[in-house]
């Protein structure tokens, strides 16, 4: 997801020295994925100068290594910087125990379509948070797609699940037509490229026509058709929609458990 948000950035014409990167990790990688560009990556905070001073700090980690990770910035609650996590699962008041009572923390969720100016961000940001602060962070999330604010701090586990985690399931769903395609004997290639420009094309209706899905579902559906031929399948006792709600349900859960 940091990843992401980067590229997002980057093509939004964020400069590049107005960014550095902490990663413990393969960093030639992240600069291949990236695009290779020049930005300055570092594998510890101790390698950043002690005058170094960002506007703001966006923890991209994943929730399980936060506990020996986030301490480490506590430095920056002196001086009153702003954190910004995307982490799934960990709630403000645990972050606050890494990062120290006084720290500005902000919660978002965004998800990977932010690579190419297409995300979706959740935000929730605390009675201690200013104005101020709380437009920085919606500037810097709306670089790569639209916002979206929640008052309670609790939904951001649904949206996780939801948003967050959505991508994935449009992925495998990418994933299972175009297998069906090639069983049907279209080549895995042609197959791949109609699922893909399908799911895509399905994707800008849904977002630029004022209808809801299940109209425009309707409408694609004639009657005795071969749509509705299918829809029989999927919505057989209603085994496709039960297992999206227990998809995402699970997901929520999980999103909860990180947070103990």
């Amino acid at each position: 997801m940091g990843t992401a948000l980067v590229n997002g950035w980057l093509n939004d014409g964020l400069g590049i020295e107005n960014l550095k990167i902490i990663e413990i990790g393969d960093h030639d990688n992240i600069k291949k994925n990236l695009n290779n560009a020049e930005v300055s990556i570092y594998s510890n905070i101790s390698e950043l100068s002690e005058f170094f001073s960002p506007d703001i700090i966006v923890f991209a980690i994943k929730p399980q290594i936060a506990h020996n990770l986030l301490p480490l910035f506590a430095r920056y609650t002196k001086t009153q910087k702003l954190f910004l996590s995307i982490m799934g699962g960990l709630t403000t008041s645990l972050l606050k125990n890494f990062l120290g009572e006084k720290a500005k923390v902000v919660r978002a969720m965004p998800n990977t379509p932010s690579a190419i100016g297409k995300g979706v961000s959740v935000i929730f940001a605390g009675a201690d948070i200013s104005n101020s602060d709380k437009k920085m962070c919606k500037d810097l999330l709306e670089t790569v797609g639209s916002c979206e604010w929640i008052a309670s701090e609790e939904s951001i586990d649904a949206v996780t699940a939801l948003s967050g985690s959505g991508p994935a399931y449009v992925f495998y769903l990418s994933e299972a037509m175009a297998e069906a395609g090639v069983e049907l004997g279209l080549s895995h290639e042609l197959s791949d490229r109609l699922a893909r420009l399908t799911i895509d094309g399905s994707g800008s209706l849904l977002t630029q026509k004022n209808i809801s899905a299940a109209d425009l579902r309707e409408n694609v559906t004639s009657k005795g058709g071969t749509t509705e031929a299918a829809l029989k399948v999927l919505g057989e006792n209603n085994v496709f929609k039960k297992l999206i709600k227990n998809a995402i349900r699970k997901a929520q859960e999980r999103s909860i458990e990180l947070g103990r």
